[in-house]
């Protein structure tokens, strides 16, 4: 600890004689102590401030708290009588206090600055000690004068290129401004606020970060949506504007929130594309406009999103690009007008150097004018410059190289508050962190009017070279530890590129199954380029000579690095992307390509994950992971007494403390198993569990999936209250992961609620929105479904040449020749209904279906396959088809044969427990039974059996008003309903 003592002569006096100045000043002292990290008590003789010695930024702060206190006693000494301060190095109160009081009464100076042997030792980089005597002059610690009014501003500012972008943005109708800058840095912040007013809010967007939407993606451009939804003129959170920004927001946090992810579903992008429209057009309604640094630099989908607004018209917002080099193809056109700014020449520059440097003297002034030259002249890509840039940060205090390093560590990933807060975690309180920007900003290493931000050219190797690989090391690892405390309040998203980015730490078994699932399960999704941060060997060397200024070769070697991976091929600097990453451990790297392979529905892969675990995964949960992966595969092809079985085991060895994700799915693959063979009771047990482990864990993906398999289960059950519910909690998860998959999933078995219920114009348009849905996010998939289901909805509420339309458009789908004989019989057409029906019902064997997987074949094997007849594939389907078959050649032909068919197809074992079809099956038979002389089975006892079916699952419906629905506006129930008042059944 750093002691520091300050004793005011005759303080006590002062106070008793009203001199506030006295207290001011104790007071003063206490804050200044504060906020610069350490603590003052109670005490006033001396009043004795503390400052801690172990952080990489302590020593500092306490020279520049002695800094503060002197200055505190120079502001108005008239007052006192005299003052000193004394500073020890020790390690309690208790040992510094004689040393103090002793060191304070050697001298006889009215006002005295004393340093202890160990406090001089300690403080040595920061004050510049006499080489011999006890007493010190009333001294200023180095960094304070270390600058001498140097301001490198008067070169980045640049007010001749302030003044003539103002001038062209404000004396052009173009929509986009290209300003070709000349040489020397320059300030796109200064540049913003010379151009910003009222009606006019300028945001600055830096083409410096590698990243799908970068630099949109980047955490200064939020400052765009705040733009956006504080628009003028807009009704409020109402209209339905916003409507559809919170409702595209999920897609933009869900890929924002992990700066390290690589990964950018095609679902994600496109709800990114259109929150970004929204976003756009909204700044523009306010006349905003963004200033582009290095367009060239921006990625692929920025560069499209705004050469599409501009090429199409869209929104009013206008674009100001600063680029010495050629704009992207896609910006050119009649929209834009060039602007090019006279630069200033040799001697010119030579001028602002000179006063730029201000009164620094010495090696001072040879070190930052070397770095001033780089800054005036753009000398971008010389060999020495970043030697000068070690120069400039050798003129500072230790601590400034630190504090460089720090920034570039988070610069693209972290926002101006949560690089606050990283600092703030090594013992840098915002005072100190702006005594550091401040000397950077005044080496010109950082943007005047933006220090958060350092400015080109700049070499994170350059801070390394002057901190040393030690302490560059432990930058990194306390950069690490805050990136995880992060994750662990939510604020990032596990991926495997935050993973590598971390690495795989001690302790820390929930973020690396965490990242490991978030990345399987999104498998199929191709990588993007890596985020300059989270590269490692020539890829992020390249992203590196991008930010210290190789222009020319940074371009072409970073546009080579991302086509070699965009093809497929090995990056030099991490793995191949068709397997797992090569710096996964053993244990990480099997349960990646277990759940990779389980994603991608690859059977081989997955099963030879399994093979191999026994070696490869290792450690505490070992067991549980082998029998968990065991389960799931189990599960997907078919075997639900394996899959409970090896959830079963897995529970029981996951042992105290197991990461929340293999806790929740391995209930969840529990619930699975037992709605496998009709448990429903004990399916919503498990599912429950797994949901309510899932919300603890804030893990939305087994929240989502948890609470999609308890409305299945609700649904088959006939609860169709607590299905609805169920889904609307898988809804919520589901729009905060953006994942629209499975909101197509859940609409899908909405409709199937509204088809139950008698809903059917409801149904028509829930579907026609699913398949709108389908068709704007590239899912073939459920449009065709969507449009297949609606045609079925259309039919049941009596349209009927519109529904055959649609199905007679698919005679391939066998789901469509289906509905469309069911058509047929509604229309009380049999002999019609016969040839839509002709084809075998038999159902094959279960094709490979994951637990995590939306089956689109048929909303039949996504429900009910889940339940009945899971080892078949679409036995649902097949059953209504031989149902309806049976039905409709027994009316053509009046054969009493095919009523034996459907009374021994509902004795069926499957038909036993809860089926939705029994009811109607039952029906279909008695209805036959009606119109055949000699009804070849009890056509009571048919009747009884359809009627108690219905009961019972309408029973199951809590809501009355529900329960009504579902008896009588459903087309076959109504049927149902009057066959049994007519025979006395009510």
């Amino acid at each position: 600890m750093i002691f520091c003592g300050m004793t005011i002569a005759y303080l006590t006096q002062l106070e008793r004689a009203g001199r506030a100045e006295a207290s001011a000043l104790a007071a003063g002292l206490r804050n200044a102590a504060a906020e610069l990290g350490g603590r003052a008590g109670s005490r006033e003789h001396p009043i004795l401030a503390a400052f801690p010695d172990g952080g990489p930024f302590s020593l500092l702060m306490a020279a520049d708290a002695i800094r503060r206190f002197k200055a505190a006693f120079d502001t108005d000494p008239r007052a006192f009588r005299g003052a000193s301060i004394v500073v020890h190095r020790c390690d309690d109160a208790d040992a510094a206090l004689p040393v103090i009081q002793a060191l304070r009464l050697t001298s006889f100076e009215r006002y005295a600055l004393l340093f202890s042997r160990e406090a001089r030792e300690a403080l040595a980089p920061y004050f510049a000690f006499p080489a011999t005597g006890d007493t010190d002059p009333w001294m200023e610690p180095r960094h304070a004068s270390a600058l001498r009014g140097a301001d490198p501003s008067r070169i980045i500012d640049r007010p001749g290129l302030a003044n003539a972008v103002r001038r062209a943005v404000d004396g052009s109708a173009a929509r986009l401004l290209r300003i070709d800058t000349g040489p020397g840095s320059r300030s796109p912040a200064s540049l913003a606020a010379a151009l910003a007013s009222p009606d006019r809010p300028v945001l600055v967007l830096y083409g410096d970060r590698i990243r799908p939407f970068s630099p949109f993606s980047c955490p200064e451009a939020g400052l765009l949506a705040n733009l956006a939804r504080s628009a003028s003129g807009q009704p409020g959170p109402g209209d339905p504007e916003s409507a559809a920004l919170d409702a595209l927001e999920p897609a933009w946090r869900a890929y924002t929130s992990s700066p390290y992810d690589d990964r950018l579903p095609d679902s994600v992008r496109k709800g990114c594309v259109a929150y970004l429209d929204l976003v756009l057009d909204r700044a523009g309604s306010r006349g905003a406009v963004i200033v582009c640094d290095r367009p060239g630099c921006f990625s692929p989908e920025a560069a499209d999103l705004v050469g599409r607004r501009l090429s199409t018209g869209r929104g009013s917002e206008r674009y100001v690009a600063l680029c010495d080099e050629d704009l992207p193809d896609a910006w050119k056109g009649p929209w834009a007008s060039a602007v090019r700014i006279q630069s200033a020449d040799e001697r010119e520059r030579s001028t602002m150097v000179q006063e730029a440097l201000g009164s620094c003297r010495g090696e001072t002034r040879l070190r930052l004018g070397t770095r001033f030259e780089i800054l005036a002249s753009g000398g971008l890509g010389r060999r020495d410059d970043a030697g000068r840039v070690i120069g400039a940060l050798r003129a500072l205090p230790r601590e400034a190289a630190i504090y460089l390093y720090g920034l570039l560590l988070g610069e693209g990933a972290l926002s101006a508050d949560e690089t606050a807060q990283f600092f703030s975690s090594m013992g840098l309180p915002p005072p100190g962190a702006d005594l550091l920007a401040g000397l950077l900003r005044g080496s010109g290493l950082v943007d005047p009017a933006d220090p958060g931000r350092p400015l080109r050219p700049v070499d994170a190797a350059a801070a390394a070279d002057v901190i040393g690989p030690a302490e560059a090391a432990a930058m990194d690892a306390r950069y690490a530890a805050f990136l995880v405390s992060r994750y662990h309040t939510g604020t990032v998203r596990p991926s495997l590129g935050f993973l590598e980015r971390v690495g795989e730490r001690d302790g820390e078994e929930r973020l690396l199954f965490d990242c490991v699932f978030d990345e399987a399960l999104r498998a199929g999704v191709p990588r993007a380029p890596r985020t300059i941060a989270g590269t490692r060997g020539s890829l992020r060397e390249a992203a590196m000579r991008s930010l210290t200024g190789s222009r020319a070769t940074a371009s072409a070697d970073i546009v080579g690095m991302v086509d070699v991976v965009g093809r497929g091929a090995r990056d030099p600097g991490g793995e191949a992307p068709d397997g797992p990453p090569s710096f996964l451990s053993p244990t990480a790297a099997c349960a990646y390509r277990f759940w990779s392979a389980m994603s991608t529905r690859d059977r081989a892969q997955a099963e030879a994950a399994v093979a191999e675990s026994g070696e490869r995964v290792t450690g505490p949960r070992a067991p549980a992971v082998r029998a968990l992966m065991q389960a799931e595969l189990a599960y997907a092809v078919g075997d639900a007494v394996r899959a409970a079985r090896g959830a079963r085991d897995a529970l029981l060895t996951m042992g105290r403390g197991a990461p929340p994700r293999l806790e929740s799915r391995s209930h969840r693959m529990m619930g699975l198993a037992a709605l496998a063979t009709e448990r429903y009771a004990e399916a919503t047990d498990y599912l429950a569990n797994a949901q309510e482990l899932a919300e603890a864990a804030r893990d939305d993906h087994e929240r989502m999936m948890a609470a999609y398999a308890r409305a299945i289960a609700e649904f088959m059950s006939g609860a169709l209250g607590r299905a609805e519910r169920a889904a609307d909690l898988a809804a919520e998860s589901a729009g905060r992961l953006f994942r629209v998959d499975a909101k197509a999933a859940l609409e899908s078995l909405r409709g199937r609620i509204d088809l139950e219920l008698g809903s059917y114009d409801r149904a028509v348009e829930r579907y026609r929105a699913l398949a709108a849905l389908g068709a704007e996010y590239s899912m073939p998939a459920v449009t065709a479904r969507a449009e297949v289901w609606k045609a079925r909805a259309l039919a049941y509420a009596g349209a009927f040449s519109e529904a055959a339309a649609i199905l007679e458009s698919r005679p391939l789908d066998p789901e469509a020749r289906v509905f469309r004989g069911e058509l047929e019989l509604l229309r009380d057409r049999p002999e019609a209904a016969a040839r839509w029906l002709d084809q075998t019902s038999d159902a094959g064997a279960r094709p490979f279906r994951p637990a995590d997987a939306f089956d689109w074949d048929s909303p039949y094997a996504e429900i009910e396959g889940r339940c009945l007849g899971f080892d078949r594939a679409d036995s649902a389907l097949a059953d209504l088809r031989t149902a309806l078959a049976l039905y409709a050649r027994g009316l053509a032909d009046r054969d009493p044969s095919c009523a034996v068919g459907l009374h021994e197809l509902t004795r069926e074992p499957r038909f036993a427990k809860a089926n939705p079809g029994m009811g109607t099956y039952s029906l279909f038979c008695y209805l036959l039974e009606e119109r055949l002389s000699e009804p070849p089975v009890d056509k009571q006892t048919v009747l009884s059996r359809a009627f108690k079916a219905l009961q019972q699952r309408a029973g199951r419906m809590e809501d009355r008003a529900q329960r009504a629905l579902y008896m009588e506006k459903n087309v076959w129930n109504a049927r149902l309903l009057e066959a049994a008042r007519l025979h006395k059944f009510i």
